[in-house]
């Protein structure tokens, strides 16, 4: 993702997603305040809360900034059905597309903020505090863009409805495990009217049987990272990658993608129309790798661990807004 820069006030492309949000704001005043937000993530200081992106928009103090992802009333998960289609509308053919789950951990010193608990991180390599954010990330073009975003609650928050309740968690919000987020996730992006792209994952994800056998059941097009590939693998001498078939049904073949390096072999299950190349699947593969870093980097750019909110519904909405931006950042 091109990092933020000066944003021309009247870039046309920018205006056609602020506009494309537009209606999920019923008021002028939040409608306004949003775009102000997502000028400042674009163009504003290196620090994003709400002090600077109220200064960025000429404001005397945060309260404005802080009422619009608190109080305001507007329709964040519209804002993001908006985002997301309005990306895969600029990515190309979007059969050549894909849908990549990630995640992000956002360290906390307490214990205050809704979902925090002590886990493994994987982007820091160690377990601590933290929010862990699930992201889907939509590849295509050379280009990267965070399209949804859920935020994990481990069982220990969802077994106490009191906590829940007193940091604005809906009541009917209960546990969801990081490949049932993902599948929620992927599962909105296939429902806009256009082409269906990939979808690839990592071991996380790929591992588990409940996604995948819904991604069969969907009729999607898969390459899913695995540590259980159910076959011996190709023998020394072969090429670095390999693919295994391993059955057919129905206008659809699968496979079992063998990558042997130096250090290991990773494996991956692969669910292909009939003719499609090897080196098409060596392609989506290699994004599942790639997605970690780039998240990071749209973490970075878009200043999302940055955010100064505790409640479920505050997180939403600040996420949401900074996804608008990040929009507009992979697609220029």
């Amino acid at each position: 993702m091109p990092s933020p820069g000066p944003v021309v006030e009247q870039s046309a492309l920018l205006e056609s997603l602020l506009h494309r949000i537009g209606p999920r704001f019923s008021r002028t005043e939040p409608r306004n305040r949003a775009r102000h937000f997502v000028h400042g993530i674009l163009s504003g200081p290196a620090r994003k809360n709400g002090w600077t992106l109220a200064e960025f928009a000429g404001e005397s103090d945060p309260n404005g900034m802080q009422r619009l992802v608190t109080t305001a009333r507007w329709d964040v998960d519209g804002v993001r059905d908006d985002l997301r289609d309005w990306v895969l509308e600029r990515a190309g053919d979007v059969r050549d597309a894909v849908l990549i789950p990630t995640e992000l951990g956002f360290p906390k010193k307490g214990t205050g903020s809704v979902g925090v608990h002590r886990q493994y991180n994987r982007l820091a390599g160690r377990t601590e505090n933290v929010q862990l954010g699930l992201f889907l990330g939509v590849a295509f073009a050379r280009r990267w863009a965070l399209v949804d975003r859920e935020l994990y609650l481990p069982r220990a928050w969802t077994a106490d409805p009191q906590r829940c309740r007193r940091l604005g968690v809906p009541e009917g919000v209960g546990f969801a495990t990081r490949p049932q987020l993902a599948q929620q996730m992927v599962e909105r992006a296939l429902g806009w009217p256009g082409p269906r792209p990939w979808v690839a994952a990592g071991e996380g994800y790929g591992d588990d049987c409940g996604l995948r056998s819904w991604l069969d059941r969907q009729g999607v097009r898969y390459v899913l990272a695995t540590r259980h590939p159910g076959h011996g693998g190709p023998r020394g001498g072969e090429p670095a990658w390999t693919r295994i078939p391993t059955g057919e049904e129905r206008g659809w073949e699968n496979a079992l993608l063998v990558h042997r390096t130096p250090t290991g072999t990773g494996y991956f299950h692969c669910r292909t129309r009939p003719g499609t190349a090897t080196g098409e699947l060596v392609r989506v593969a290699g994004l599942i790798a790639a997605a970690p870093g780039r998240t990071a980097r749209t973490c970075a750019a878009l200043g999302l661990d940055q955010y100064q909110v505790r409640r479920y519904d505050a997180w939403y909405r600040y996420l949401t807004l900074c996804l608008v931006a990040g929009a507009y950042l992979a697609v220029r």
